[in-house]
């Protein structure tokens, strides 16, 4: 079974954290320098400041706290949702044991994540990381990444 989902954004709050805290490839530049942020005010006046190195957590956690599109990632994916292979033995072989049929398979769940957004990918995130409904649909938090498993069946007919 082959999933996706094309076209949805999802906010996510524990990157807000873990951008606010230092934890994210996005806070690497500027640890050895310092950052060197130019834009303009908003009369339009070109304005430019050096952060420190010393006043890089600061820089961070103001970036990190404004709810921005920094923490907004594309959720679209295409997911290998699960996979059943079968045998079923032929019933000629059987007839020695009163077994009408035997079939024994193979079952997994969450095998692979076939395509997501490359932000998504490089942030370790699943792309289905919304978890709340309501109001807050599209919005994530600390969540567990969906479970990978795998079982084996059997089926005897007498």
């Amino acid at each position: 079974l082959l999933d996706a989902k094309f076209g949805a954004v999802a906010f996510n709050n524990m990157w807000v954290y873990a951008m606010r805290f230092g934890l994210t490839k996005n806070t690497l530049p500027g640890r050895e320098t310092g950052v060197q942020v130019d834009g303009v005010d908003q009369a339009g006046a070109k304005f430019s400041k050096l952060w420190p190195v010393v006043d890089l957590d600061t820089y961070y956690n103001n970036r990190g706290v404004n709810y921005s599109e920094l923490q907004t990632f594309s959720s679209d994916f295409v997911k290998l949702r699960s996979l059943i292979l079968s045998y079923t033995i032929p019933a000629n072989v059987l007839n020695f044991a009163k077994i009408q049929s035997i079939n024994v398979g193979f079952v997994a769940r969450n095998l692979a994540i076939i395509y997501r957004d490359k932000m998504v990918k490089d942030a370790g995130l699943d792309p289905e990381m919304q978890q709340t409904v309501g109001n807050a649909t599209g919005t994530a938090g600390a969540g567990e990444p969906r479970t990978r498993t795998v079982g084996f069946n059997i089926n005897i007919k007498f």
